[in-house]
């Protein structure tokens, strides 16, 4: 389900969402509920709502809902800057995230999403060792046709953004705030983002300001969203980098990490994943791209432009293993890849499920050995 002005129940599930007190939980029990948010949708939620809150909270809530003047600048926003919305009962809705315990209603997206991703990571006090370094790891990203992932803020997010930029690559950029908010203020940058076929995206509502809980909840996303790895450039301890982090292992994504000067107060976090075995050590742009050369081969596009190609991208029946732990890959593709009918490839993947090697996450399957 995309953004459409015509889609009903779409339209109904965001205004309804951009109410303040109606959270993941509430939406949730009420789409179990009622199947959908058009319909009978006004008697359906004054019903919900007696049985959830008391007489003063429902009649503010049903107050705002039947109020047309305040969400009509959002809707308006949605439909400027054509935001995609992808609400939790969506197929492609990453619930691989939620059994984190990041519970988010709906994911608002510019541009295109992007499952060749790496994620690079570190503090907003960047030494300037970390921030060049953080763009030259980018730059070999970005040249093998990765997206680089990355939070958007300042310090090691917005070097290892730019180092994407600067070879014509793609940056997704996950940020811990509302659209409106980011784009009111990065105009510039984010129309290179989207100029290189790169995506911005957030989990919150439009207006939401960035707060404390903010960012750590989005570091889960920046995690999932680096299906190749995780690179932690510079992060002190207690450093939100360090949230990114354990949100890659328990996605068993690679993580990894770079470390300068063992001294240094702002290493301290990388010192510690060295230290507990948690993350690969990489010192030098060659690593990092000697490892990649292993899954990720590279077709130039003009324009300086590319984009990433298995290495060895065989057809017929006895590939489906070898071209899902290439990288994730939605139904159609293994269709065309594997040469399968659909009845034999959902069947052969529902058998790669119950053995525990394939998960279906947003719409893509991906290989977990």
């Amino acid at each position: 389900m995309g953004y459409e002005m015509k889609d009903r129940s779409l339209k109904n599930f965001v205004k309804l969402s951009h109410i303040k007190g109606i959270g993941f939980r509430f939406l949730k029990e009420f789409y179990e509920r009622y199947g959908s948010f058009d319909g009978n949708i006004d008697a359906n939620l004054e019903e919900f709502l007696n049985e959830k809150f008391n007489r003063e909270k429902v009649e503010e809530v049903l107050s705002l809902w039947r109020s047309k003047v305040w969400f009509d600048r959002i809707w308006r926003f949605l439909k400027i800057h054509k935001v995609e919305v992808i609400p939790f009962f969506d197929s492609r809705f990453p619930n691989e995230v939620l059994s984190l315990g990041i519970t988010t209603p709906a994911l608002y997206v510019m541009g295109q999403l992007s499952v060749d991703g790496f994620s690079i990571v570190g503090t907003r006090r960047a030494s300037a060792e970390g921030r060049l370094k953080a763009r030259k790891f980018a730059e070999v990203v970005a040249a093998k046709g990765l997206a680089v992932i990355s939070g958007g803020a300042e310090g090691i997010d917005r070097s290892a953004h730019e180092g994407a930029l600067a070879v014509g690559g793609k940056t997704g950029v996950i940020l811990g705030e509302g659209l409106y908010h980011f784009i009111r203020r990065n105009k510039d940058f984010a129309e290179r983002v989207l100029k290189n076929g790169g995506f911005i995206l957030s989990q919150f509502n439009l207006l939401t300001q960035g707060a404390r809980w903010t960012f750590p909840q989005r570091n889960g996303l920046i995690a999932y969203f680096g299906f190749y790895g995780t690179l932690v450039v510079e992060a002190p301890q207690k450093s939100g980098a360090l949230i990114t982090a354990d949100y890659a292992l328990k996605l068993k994504r690679p993580l990894f990490t770079y470390l300068n000067c063992v001294q240094s107060v702002s290493f301290r976090g990388n010192l510690s994943l060295v230290k507990d075995c948690k993350a690969r050590l990489i010192t030098e742009e060659e690593e990092l791209l000697k490892l990649l050369e292993e899954r990720v081969s590279t077709v130039p596009l003009s324009g300086g432009e590319s984009v990433s190609a298995p290495r060895k991208e065989k057809h017929g029946k006895d590939t489906l293993e070898e071209v899902l732990k290439e990288k994730p890959r939605t139904f159609d593709e293994l269709l065309g890849l594997t040469k399968l009918s659909e009845d034999k490839l959902l069947e052969r993947l529902t058998f790669l499920e119950l053995e525990g090697k394939v998960v279906q996450d947003g719409g893509f399957y991906r290989w977990v050995g």
